[in-house]
Parts: structure tokens; sequence; C-alpha cells
């Protein structure tokens, strides 16, 4: 595409849409409430007031606003405008109705496809992950490209548990992309990822707990994390097809966290009995949480350990490190998040069970000693 070789002012561009997206998330509040479209506090919820789901909104908003000033042809719209358009009013019909399972899945592969069709959006390799020569995909590139979007588009959502914790993952990853981007070349998908940044930026300024503000203002919502993970998941595909361009492993290290602990509970949960497509207090964060990490702290740390991620990825890509070494690391790191994972679940559940113990004894000593009196 003719786009990935144009010159543009990414930084500057990148303060504009941060500034819409507050904008647009401060004027869409109001209306919000009015129809509806809050979370309020319940089940495994952490916040404690209805907030708005404004989020996804004022993202959309202020990324393709400020993309369209860049001149985008019609590929380029159609195949990365349109579906996150699509996606962001599914989502916000889930976060208005709560759509079942089944049909957010059916929503999001046929928005999925309409990238890969209009878009020509197509994962047709995934390297050399086995030492053994590259994995061409062919006939299986179309399915297998739906598979991946729809999967990082869940992985997002799935790991948004946290006040800017997806937020913080997601704009570690743009930086990454958009550098990757300069090496190639490609600096007008530079240009689109630092407003990719820039607009999860502005995000943050109303979703992070500050320490004059104890709570979040706005959420995401399931249609922020839509666009979120679609957007970035186009970006790492388009990425690995420029000449030159990333490794496929290397795009998926960029990516790590989100799909690492995704992975781990489509593993954990039948293991437990539960579907993976309910929602829980098992993800990486709601561990860290459960022992005793506090919010702030948890999202610092697995932001950090995003941009250790995205470091092994593009410079294992950079000094020439094998695909297959590579792919290793990152399923020896899957393997070391899920016994980590595992072990801290296990912890917790052994503190409640002691502390139900106490109690049950206590209440026991209790009545004893009234039936004596």
């Amino acid at each position: 595409m003719e786009f990935w070789h144009l010159d543009a002012e990414g930084l500057p561009r990148a303060a504009l849409a941060c500034l819409l997206t507050i904008a647009a998330i401060w004027v869409a509040g109001p209306v919000a409430r009015r129809i509806g479209l809050v979370d309020r506090p319940r089940g495994r919820r952490l916040h404690v007031d209805a907030v708005p789901l404004t989020g996804g909104i004022g993202i959309f908003l202020g990324f393709a606003a400020l993309s369209l000033t860049l001149g985008i042809g019609s590929p380029l719209f159609f195949g990365l405008l349109l579906p996150a358009a699509l996606l962001l009013l599914a989502g916000l019909l889930d976060d208005l109705f709560e759509l079942g399972p089944g049909l957010k899945f059916v929503l999001q592969i046929l928005i999925a496809l309409v990238a890969v069709v209009l878009g020509d959006l197509r994962i047709e390799s995934l390297g050399d992950l086995l030492g053994q020569g590259e994995i061409v995909l062919g006939a299986w590139s179309v399915p297998f490209t739906v598979f991946a979007l729809v999967g990082v588009i869940n992985a997002v959502n799935m790991i948004d548990g946290m006040d800017g914790l997806a937020a913080v993952l997601v704009m570690v990853a743009a930086v990454w992309a958009a550098i990757v981007s300069l090496i190639t070349g490609a600096v007008h998908a530079s240009a689109m990822l630092l407003i990719l940044a820039g607009v999860v930026a502005g995000f943050l300024v109303l979703n992070l707990r500050l320490p004059w503000r104890r709570h979040a203002a706005v959420f995401m919502g399931n249609s922020g994390s839509a666009v979120l993970g679609f957007v970035l998941a186009w970006f790492a595909i388009e990425l690995c097809r420029v000449p030159g361009g990333l490794y496929p492993i290397s795009a998926v290290w960029i990516l790590a966290l989100p799909i690492v602990d995704a992975l781990a509970l489509i593993v954990r949960r039948p293991v437990r009995g539960r579907s993976p497509l309910r929602g829980g207090l098992d993800h990486a964060h709601h561990v860290l949480f459960q022992n005793g990490v506090c919010q702030g702290a948890t999202v610092g740390m697995l932001g950090l350990m995003g941009v250790a991620a995205g470091a092994v990825g593009v410079g294992g890509w950079l000094l020439g490190v094998s695909e297959a070494i590579l792919f290793g690391l990152l399923v020896a790191v899957f393997v070391m998040h899920l016994v980590l994972c595992e072990l801290g679940t296990e912890t917790v559940n052994r503190q409640r069970r002691l502390y139900a113990d106490r109690q049950s004894s206590s209440a026991g000593r209790k009545s004893h000693a009234m039936f004596r009196s």
C-alpha cells in the first residue's frame, strides 16, 4: 500500500488526537448517563459508582479524525476505519444490552471478514517458528487472519479489568509498533500509530486513578477494547507484510501480555470446570491484586512487562535472532505465566480457607461460651 511510504507529522497529530479524545469523552458523558451507557458496580467490579462507558467513542473519534487528515486511501478506509466503526457500534450495543458471547463472536467474525475482504488484510506466513523453514498458510490465510483479529480483540477485552491496564498495554504496543514502522520506512503508518498512542493517552487522563481523583471518570467499555484490539492487530499484521518487515513472532511479542493472559485462562478455566468465556477474578492482574499488590503498582508492573516484551520482540528482530528461539522463549513465558497465576490463585484460596476456618472456630467458641453461661 502506498500509505506506508508517505511522510506525516505524527507527534502534533498525536497531541491533537489526545485533546479531541478528552473532549469527545467529556461531551458524551452526560448523554451516556441519561441512556444508561454506564458500568454499575456489581460482582467482580472493583469500582463503587456508576461510570460512563464512553471511552470507546472518544478513542474511535480521535483516531479516525486525525487519521483522515493524513489523506488515507480507500483500502485503508474500508480495511481499517470502517471495521473499527462497526466494532464500535457492536461494542456499544453490548455495553447497553449485554449481548451473549455467541452473538458477539459472530459479529466480530463478520466484521473481521470485512477487513480481510475490503482491506486485503492477510496473514500469509507464520515465519520459521520451528527452525524447519517458513510456515506458509496458503488456503488457510483468510480463516487464520480472521481468527487472529478476533483473538486479539478478545484478548484486549479480557485484560481490561483494572483502571488503566488495557490502555497502558495498548499504548506501549502502539509505541513499539511505531518504532518498527520508522525502522522499515513506513513513516505514515508510524504517524497513525502515534495517533493511536495519543488517543489512548487522552483516555488515560480520565481513566487512571490519580492523587486528586480516587476513581476512574470513564471506562473504555467493550466498544473501546474492541476498537483498540482490532487496530493493534491490523497494524501488527501489516508490519509483517512490508519489505524487510517484522517477524510474525515479534509482532506477537509486542502484544504478548494480553495474548498470553488470555491463552492461560483458556487453559486454566476448563481444568477448573469453568467456561473460558465467562468472566472471573483469575487474570494475572486480579491474582496480583488479591495477593496484596495495589492497583497502581499492578498496572505499573504489567506495563513494564509490556515494555520488556516489546523489547524482546523488536530487539530479536533487529539482531537477527532466530524466529524459532523467539517462539521458544514465548512458550516458556506462557508456561511461567500459567504456573505463577495458578500458584497465586492457590495462595489466595488457601488464605480464604484459613480465614473461614478461624471464623468458624471463633463462632463455635462463642456458642459454647453462651451455652455454658
